[in-house]
């Protein structure tokens, strides 16, 4: 269904407004919350046009809307909203159980959004932004062991997200695996991963320090306080705070 498939650059976009709020001191992120909102225009128009041609368009129309709500305007109660009444059209779409689970964790609603999560991967077991909200929130809530088997899986689902493997160094690094945790972490760091107040590098000198690798811990660890030096630095009001990273 032409209308109901979202451009090819709309989920990078998602992606990278969710894990980069933006900065209103950069033009980065508010030149992809503007890309994204003419992709979701563009979308809306599209499916306006074929409203009445059929139920799928216009369960995509609330889909869309509830996209908007929650991505551009961070309005995740009225998100849900929009998401529900495409469910009353669409009951057992696994992508719009998934889009409520994350209407439902930004709201707050833990339970909520692991129940719908979990009903979307009972219908596509290959739902990748349901298990994403499934680790965010055992995260969140450091039940790191928990989130470790959604994180392997989600790991095997997105291959090349930098992120993913981040998270699953960080729940690694937290349950005891040193030499997964830095073939997870090491990489995505080396790549440039973002790591703006240098807790990665810390965690990462950490893991280096228990695996008896003085030489290469006290190099993370010199740049983690770089990093969360500079960040208190570029600070407003907070120029002059030591670093308080970890290590």
């Amino acid at each position: 269904f032409p209308y109901t498939t979202l451009f090819r650059s709309i989920p990078a976009l998602e992606r990278r407004l969710a894990l980069e709020p933006v900065d209103f001191r950069t033009n980065q992120q508010t030149e992809r919350a503007y890309a994204l909102s003419i992709c979701y225009a563009l979308e809306a128009g599209k499916a306006a046009k074929q409203l009445q041609e059929s139920t799928e368009d216009a369960a995509a129309l609330y889909r869309l809307r509830g996209d908007v709500l929650l991505r551009l305007k961070g309005d995740a109660t009225s998100a849900e909203q929009e998401y529900r009444q495409a469910m009353a059209l669409r009951p057992d779409d696994p992508a719009l159980l998934e889009r409520l689970a994350e209407a439902q964790s930004a709201a707050g609603n833990t339970d909520g959004a692991q129940k719908s999560a979990l009903a979307a991967l009972a219908v596509d077991p290959h739902q990748r932004e349901a298990l994403r909200t499934i680790a965010t929130l055992s995260m969140n809530g450091r039940d790191y062991e928990q989130a470790l088997p959604w994180l392997r899986k989600l790991a095997t689902e997105s291959p090349g997200d930098r992120s993913v493997q981040v998270e699953l160094g960080m729940a690694l690094a937290q349950t005891g695996h040193a030499d997964e945790a830095l073939k997870a972490l090491a990489p995505a760091l080396a790549a440039g991963y973002p790591d703006e107040k240098g807790a990665l590098h810390a965690l990462e000198a950490r893991v280096l320090r228990e695996q008896g690798r003085e030489a290469e811990a006290a190099k993370a660890a010199a740049e983690a306080r770089r990093l969360s030096d500079a960040f208190q630095a570029h600070k407003p009001g907070d120029g002059r705070k030591n670093s308080n990273v970890d290590q």
